[in-house]
């Protein structure tokens, strides 16, 4: 609508379901606009479902089948293969998002938020030749491959993982004179818990022995996180950016164990642990979509990504015993926000 220069702009308010729309006044009458779509309400929960993959955290090569030259020249039964830590996918898994804030005077914000509760699981194999013998498996951190100089039946692993998170956050408005849009200071403290179980086996059949070298890890982050959120509304709509970054402590267990059945003479089981205390550090962005249903309540869509570095992850137990591991996350969420 395009106003002559010069006139004036006063506002009035109509009553309430127009959410808060102010009434420009102009010499052609009265009209409806756009009002400031950022809620001054006190409280705000939402709760989503939060949808995440993540990333391999490395590659570890854990073995191979290979031809077996003692029984030459017979055609190997199948082909020679090598199996790795991330040779499978770790897709999409459900979870949960909870979030509840307080905003005092519009300008000071106090938010607890919850997410977690995904939990991955992969794994693979390959096989060798137990009719012909043609074809051996072998892996360089199992102990039988070696003793019975090589595996004629299969090598295959499991690997799962888990994550929670929880945090407490301060946040500062840096604009509290513009309606449309919403700029604010992050800092909090913030928890995660990872934990992470890889077992690698292999089996014989002509000696009936078998092994199995399991390898848990548990992390437990915490630390003080900082960032900021970018809010921009129009109408019904809203959308947002986050972004969030913190160092932590990083409190966390291993453990190995190497077992066996039915193992020739030379094996040695055991079953070492280690405990210690690393650096670790946490990246965090979001992007998310709000459609106001009505005054108190709303739909979101958002897109989440995670990176955490300073991890013990379990495949990497296999050799030696560390906690510089890396892994990312990311995925969607959908769900309803209230605000009173």
């Amino acid at each position: 609508m395009i106003v002559p220069p010069g006139q004036p702009y006063p506002y009035s308010y109509p009553p309430p379901g127009t959410y808060g729309a102010p009434v420009i006044v102009t010499p052609h009458g009265a009209v409806l606009v756009p009002a400031p779509p950022l809620p001054t309400c006190e409280w705000k929960a939402t709760i989503d479902a939060l949808f995440l993959e993540r990333s391999s955290g490395g590659s570890i090569a854990l073995g191979q089948t290979y031809y077996n030259s003692a029984v030459y020249p017979a055609p190997p039964a199948v082909s020679p293969q090598n199996l790795y830590s991330d040779d499978q996918y770790f897709g999409l898994e459900p979870g949960m998002r909870l979030e509840i804030s307080r905003r005092f005077d519009n300008d000071v914000t106090l938010a607890a938020t919850y997410w977690g509760l995904q939990q991955w699981s992969i794994n693979n194999s390959i096989n060798a030749d137990p009719v012909g013998i043609t074809v051996l498996a072998y892996s360089p951190y199992l102990q039988l491959p070696t003793l019975l100089t090589g595996l004629d039946n299969s090598l295959g692993y499991t690997y799962s993982s888990q994550i929670e998170n929880v945090e407490f956050n301060a946040m500062l408005r840096l604009n509290p004179a513009n309606p449309y849009w919403d700029v604010e200071w992050l800092g909090g403290i913030r928890y995660i818990y990872y934990a992470e179980d890889f077992t690698l086996a292999g089996s014989d059949i002509a000696s009936g022995a078998s092994e199995q070298l399991a390898s848990t890890t548990t992390n437990n982050l915490i630390g003080l996180q900082t960032g900021f959120l970018f809010v921009r509304g129009w109408s019904h709509f809203q959308w947002e950016i986050g972004l969030k970054a913190g160092l932590m402590a990083n409190m966390y267990h291993q453990r190995i164990i190497d077992s066996a059945v039915n193992a020739p003479t030379g094996f040695n089981p055991y079953d070492v642990s280690s405990n210690g205390t690393g650096l670790a550090a946490l990246f965090e962005a979001s992007l998310g979509v709000r459609y106001r249903l009505t005054e108190n309540f709303g739909l979101r869509l958002g897109y989440q990504f995670y990176d955490i570095t300073g991890l013990a992850l379990a495949p990497r137990q296999l050799s030696n015993f560390g906690h510089g591991g890396n892994v990312a996350l990311d995925g969607f969420s959908v769900g309803l926000q209230a605000n009173w």
